[in-house]
Formats: structure tokens, sequence, C-alpha cells
């Protein structure tokens, strides 16, 4: 549908959290079916927060946390946390016109001094692609550097 294709670097990026989390196959169209509860094809914070809790049962306690422009610092923190297993997905900006969704795998302070993030592919458009996506400000010019506006941490503590 529209709204799924528009919709769906978040889609496969909150697949492939599960997929880790669960060690199973978890495919895009599982979470457009059963996360996504009131099917707009966005995914709330809370809805892929539900998603993750209805995966792993009570098995865990899951908390989730959304950070417009999200830092170095931030990241540092989300990185140290021994408490419990976290996951991000973050947003790209101006990426084709608009926003895209990314699961960050870990970070790196690039030459330049700007802190980037690595990350798994959730899109056929990401594939052959050198996109760099940076919590810094994105050098005038780049057409391949995209600023990271927000970051949905979902972090789980096994019971």
């Amino acid at each position: 549908g529209y709204k799924f294709s528009q919709s769906g670097c978040k889609m496969t990026g909150v697949a492939k959290v599960l997929s880790e989390i669960t060690g199973k196959k978890i495919d895009p169209k599982f979470v457009n079916d059963i996360i996504d509860e009131d099917k707009d094809g966005l995914l709330s914070t809370e809805e892929v927060k539900k998603g993750i809790e209805k995966i792993l049962h009570e098995n865990a306690t899951v908390t989730e946390k959304r950070i417009n422009n999200p830092t170095k610092e931030d990241l540092k923190k989300i990185a140290s946390d021994t408490d419990s297993a976290n996951y991000l997905l973050i947003q790209g900006e101006d990426v084709n016109g608009g926003y895209h969704w990314l699961q960050a795998t870990d970070f790196y302070d690039g030459d330049d001094g700007n802190t980037y993030v690595n990350y798994s592919a959730t899109s056929d458009n990401d594939n052959n692609r050198n996109r760099k996506y940076t919590v810094d400000s994105v050098p005038s010019g780049s057409t391949d550097i995209h600023h990271v506006s927000a970051a949905e941490v979902y972090s789980i503590t096994f019971n």
C-alpha cells in the first residue's frame, strides 16, 4: 500500500531490531500487520515498544525514548548502558527530499571531527550508496552526509 511504501524504511528498521532481539527472521510485513496498531504506516515509539513486549511476552521490561537532535554524548550514554540491551533507530533528514529511518549499529569519530553513526540498510536505496549520517552539523555543500534529526532508543531489561 501507499503508506507502507512511503514509510517502509522504518518498518524495515523495526523488523531488523525485532530479528536481532528474537534471533528469528521478522519481516516488514509482520511489522505492518502486527505492530502498526493504527495502520497509518508511521509506527510511534509506543507501538514499537508494545510490539517488542508482545514478542518477548513477560520475559522483559521494555522502555522507549525519543531523542530529537541527538548528540555524541547521547550516543555515548546509550552505548555505555550495561543494565539494558539497547536498540537504536535513527532518522536522517533531507534524504531524497524527506526523512529516512535506519537501524544504528555503532558510532565513530570521523577525520573531519564529526561523529557518524554506522547503520544497517533499511532500503534498496541504501545499497551502493556512500551515505553518512552525523549527529553534528552537515558540512556545507555535502550531498552524501545527512543530519540525524531523531533517535529512538528501545531498552530491554530481561527478567
